[in-house]
């Protein structure tokens, strides 16, 4: 059976900016640098557990279509309309917004990274990439990987998460990413549909193993226990106090070395109780964060485990 992986579709930098931003509020840190997703510095997605077989989209025949389509474009096959860009169809809208970028006839905007739209933003980015590195196959892995959201693909196999970190090492190698690159290759300790069953039918358990993971990941340390209880204590529904939301926030700042210029991706259960952590202390948050708790609450109260939920999409 192959590994399935989620494509997450909020933008993983932004949200860090935000929870980051939170704890920074919380713990009284220095400022902090609100920094867009550039080609300089990219931010990287995370491993997320396994999916069922059935729930795969093929990746392949839809980025093929894309590159066929851009092929025709450029043997004069096909033309593109004057009204290109009300195209509804986002295959025909990446080729043709591709082969414009390519030939010259459009331009990458100077503030091309605050583009909204999903399918200019990846082609966008693989334009001004191939102008940083020239056209070569590590800039297509990542830029494919970016476009695959907006063409509808919800799931990819292991080997398709491991190529992007790859590329994503190849083209920016710094720690970050190489951190990154060796994590997309460790196997999911815990998860899939095993772990959500035992979710479903013994919280208690489910709530021990995850203690298990997070002492067997990070150690036997004092701030592993607070932030496994307080997990713990969500999971079962169970009355947290404002002492200990503080203790916890503490706590998990110290267990994953949280910093304010550290970059930093939050695993699911942990973001959903650092989030109703900061809710109870009633810590300003923007809009985004706010809507990612209601996300988690939603899931929780119709039973759908937290990586099978929809993502917010953040196009802010």
């Amino acid at each position: 059976m192959k590994n399935i992986f989620t494509l997450p579709l909020l933008r993983i930098l932004r949200f860090y900016f935000v929870c980051s931003l939170g704890l920074c509020l919380f713990l009284g840190c220095g400022d902090i640098e609100d920094k867009e997703t550039e080609a300089t510095e990219p931010f990287n997605s995370i491993v997320t557990p396994n999916l069922p077989v059935d729930s795969l989209q093929e990746t392949e025949p839809i980025l093929l279509r894309v590159k066929s389509i851009y092929k025709q474009l450029t043997s004069r096959e096909m033309h593109i309309p004057l009204n290109w860009e009300t195209e509804k169809d986002p295959v025909l809208r990446a080729a043709y917004t591709r082969f414009l970028l390519s030939r010259g006839k459009i331009d990458i905007p100077p503030n091309w990274h605050e583009t909204t739209d999903p399918i200019l933003h990846a082609e966008y980015e693989r334009a001004q990439l191939i102008r940083q590195f020239g056209d070569i196959p590590q800039v297509h892995i990542r830029a494919d990987f970016h476009l695959l959201s907006p063409l509808g693909v919800k799931t990819v196999t292991r080997e398709t998460f491991i190529a992007y970190f790859e590329a994503q090492y190849f083209l920016f190698p710094n720690e970050v990413n190489r951190r990154a690159l060796e994590d997309a290759k460790k196997p999911e300790p815990i998860g899939g549909l095993e772990l959500d069953k035992l979710r479903k039918e013994d919280p208690e358990a489910w709530a021990k193993r995850y203690r298990a993971q997070l002492i067997a990941e990070l150690g036997d340390t004092p701030q592993v226990k607070v932030v496994a209880d307080f997990i713990r204590k969500l999971e079962l529904g169970l009355p947290r106090t404002d002492a200990e939301c503080h203790t916890f926030l503490q706590a998990y700042s110290q267990m994953r070395g949280l910093a304010a210029k550290q970059e930093f991706i939050f695993p699911l259960d942990e973001e959903y109780a650092f989030l109703e952590a900061q809710d109870q202390l009633k810590i300003k948050v923007n809009e985004l964060t706010r809507l990612r708790l209601t996300q988690f609450r939603k899931a929780k109260a119709e039973g759908i485990p937290f990586h099978l939920m929809d993502r917010i999409d953040d196009n802010a």
